[in-house]
C-alpha cells in the first residue's frame, strides 16, 4: 500500500512538471509586439528636385526610403506606399510612390474633404513640445489640403484650421491608370511636393534638427477587402493619423 500511495504521488508530480513546463513564458512575438518609434532621416540635397511628378531625379536616390504600415497591427499594407524626404535651405521636399488598383479622386478645390478619397499625406510638428502641427494631403487629381492646427480637438470641422494657406507650396501627380474607373486595374500614383521653410514656424531647420511626423495614406478601392486601407509611415497604436503620441522622429541630416 505504501508503494502504490507512493507511485501515485510520483505520477501526479510528474503531471503537474509536465503541465509546467507546457505553460512557458509568453514572449510578444514579432506580428503582435509593440514596435519602437518610427525613425526617419530627412537628407541635405545640393540639387533641388523638379516638382514635376515623376519623382525620377538622382537626388531621390539619395533619400532613405521609408514604408508604411497598417495602424494597431503594423503589418505590411496589401497596396505599399513608399516615401522619401530631402531638403535643403529653402523647401522640404517629399515623395509618395503608392501602389493603388483603384485610382480614386473627383474633388478639385483646394482644402476640399479629400481625405474621403486617395490621399497621401504628412503631418508634423516643427516644435514637437508644442500643441501646433501642419497637416498637408494631395490625391491623384493633385488636389491640396493644407492647416495649420493650433490644438487637436479644440474643433470639430476642420474651416477653424485649413483658412491658412502654405505659402509657395509647390506639388505635382503623375498617375499610371485611370481615374475614377473602378471596373480597370490601376497601378500607381507619385507625388513630388516642395513645402518652403519660410511658411513654417521656426523657419529653416538646423543639421540635427528633429521633428514628430507622420506620413500617412487614405486608400479606397474595390480590390481591398475592406473597400479601404489606412496606413503610415509612424508606428500608430491607434487609427488615428492625428495620434502624435506615436508619430515618427524626423531628422534632419547634412
Amino acid at each position: 500500500q505504501i508503494l502504490n500511495q507512493t507511485a501515485v504521488r510520483l505520477l501526479v508530480l510528474a503531471f503537474a512538471l509536465g503541465a509546467m513546463a507546457c505553460q512557458k513564458t509568453p514572449v510578444a512575438s514579432a506580428a503582435g509586439e509593440a514596435p519602437r518609434q518610427a525613425t526617419h532621416e530627412c537628407r541635405y540635397t545640393v540639387e533641388a528636385p523638379l516638382i514635376d511628378g515623376s519623382a525620377a531625379e538622382p537626388a531621390w536616390q539619395k533619400a532613405r526610403p521609408a514604408a508604411f504600415v497598417i495602424p494597431k497591427t503594423w503589418a505590411a499594407p496589401a497596396e505599399p506606399t513608399e516615401a522619401r524626404l530631402l531638403w535643403d535651405e529653402r523647401n522640404l521636399y517629399i515623395a509618395f510612390q503608392a501602389k493603388d488598383s483603384d485610382l480614386f479622386a473627383t474633388l478639385t478645390a483646394r482644402d476640399d474633404s479629400i481625405w474621403d478619397e486617395d490621399t497621401v499625406e504628412i503631418f508634423f510638428k516643427t516644435d514637437p513640445t508644442k500643441d501646433a502641427y501642419y497637416e498637408f494631403e494631395w490625391t491623384p487629381l493633385g488636389t491640396v489640403y493644407d492647416s495649420f492646427i493650433g490644438k487637436r480637438n479644440a474643433a470639430k470641422q476642420p474651416l477653424r484650421w485649413n483658412r491658412w494657406t502654405c505659402q509657395g507650396l509647390r506639388s505635382a501627380c503623375t498617375v499610371k491608370g485611370t481615374l475614377n474607373n473602378w471596373q480597370d486595374r490601376d497601378e500607381e500614383y507619385t507625388v513630388e511636393v516642395a513645402i518652403p521653410f519660410a511658411s513654417l514656424t521656426g523657419g529653416t531647420p538646423s543639421a540635427g534638427a528633429t521633428w514628430l511626423c507622420n506620413l500617412a495614406r487614405n486608400n479606397y478601392s474595390v480590390h481591398l477587402t475592406n473597400g479601404i486601407e489606412q496606413s503610415s509611415a509612424a508606428n500608430l497604436s491607434l487609427v488615428n493619423f492625428h495620434r502624435y503620441e506615436d508619430w515618427a522622429l524626423l531628422t534632419f541630416v547634412r
